[in-house]
């Protein structure tokens, strides 16, 4: 890194970089997949005009999918977008918590280095019990998040724990609970009769949130995903896990 470029400056939520363009049809000008779920007191480091750091606080993890698509846990993730054809205008920035490459006068652009990052708080670690306040602000579980190991294991510790199959997830009768894995909503299986509070399976962090919560049970017949803005939000399903797919959505809600 040269000296004298790296500049630090904190998130207000707002804008991450002064380049950003203000014109809304630009704004929402995305190459790549955007990452959201940054705190707004993460941090960005400008490396240059296509590369940025973003320093997550010290109570917060990020999964990192990089280049070689091997995941990694880091406190910090490194975006760069290039510029593939066009006039250029492909820059890195943080939004609102949501990191990616926003273009202007380029036609397409390629985004290195964090390809995909999901944060997490250090406290949200393995699987949770979500409260009614979870379900309004925390960002929703997607599908990538079945590729890293760690979630992997939380959820195939979950299913041992709780009598479910452990090669489909499935459990007896139509219930499921919802829960926060790595701070990400989600419905998992759970039969309503079981002590989601007593587990020797689950981590001691996660066994201490499911013995202090309230669970919020729903019928995984009844679940269903309503995009509130334009877009579309799918209910998707694997491994016993339920979730509302908001890729294509900017506000996606579980109603049951």
């Amino acid at each position: 890194m040269r000296t004298g470029l790296a500049i630090v400056m904190a998130i207000t939520g707002i804008a991450a970089l002064a380049a950003t363009p203000t014109d809304d049809a630009q704004t929402e000008r995305r190459c790549g997949s955007a990452n959201d779920g940054f705190p707004k007191s993460s941090l960005v480091q400008v490396v240059d005009g296509s590369t940025i750091d973003i320093r997550l606080p010290d109570d917060w993890r990020v999964f990192i999918k990089g280049d070689n698509d091997h995941w990694r846990i880091d406190q910090k993730a490194r975006v760069t977008c290039t510029c593939e054809s066009g006039a250029g205008g492909c820059s890195p920035v943080l939004v609102n918590g949501s990191a990616g490459c926003q273009m202007t006068t380029c036609n397409s652009c390629n985004k290195s280095g964090a390809r995909v990052a999901l944060p997490f708080r250090v406290d949200d670690e393995g699987i949770q019990l979500a409260t009614s306040e979870d379900l309004k602000t925390l960002p929703r579980f997607n599908a990538q998040m079945l590729e890293v190991p760690d979630v992997r294991a939380a959820i195939s510790g979950w299913h041992r724990a709780f009598g479910n199959d452990a090669k489909t997830g499935v459990s007896a009768g139509n219930d499921m609970v919802m829960v926060k894995i790595f701070g990400h909503i989600a419905a998992i299986e759970s039969r309503s009769d079981v002590d989601l509070g007593k587990s020797a399976e689950i981590r001691p962090m996660a066994a201490m949130g499911l013995a202090m919560s309230e669970p919020i049970f729903v019928d995984k017949a009844r679940v269903t995903c309503k995009c509130e803005t334009a877009g579309s939000c799918k209910h998707e399903s694997e491994w016993g896990v339920h979730w509302c797919d908001a890729t294509a959505c900017s506000s996606c809600s579980m109603d049951y």
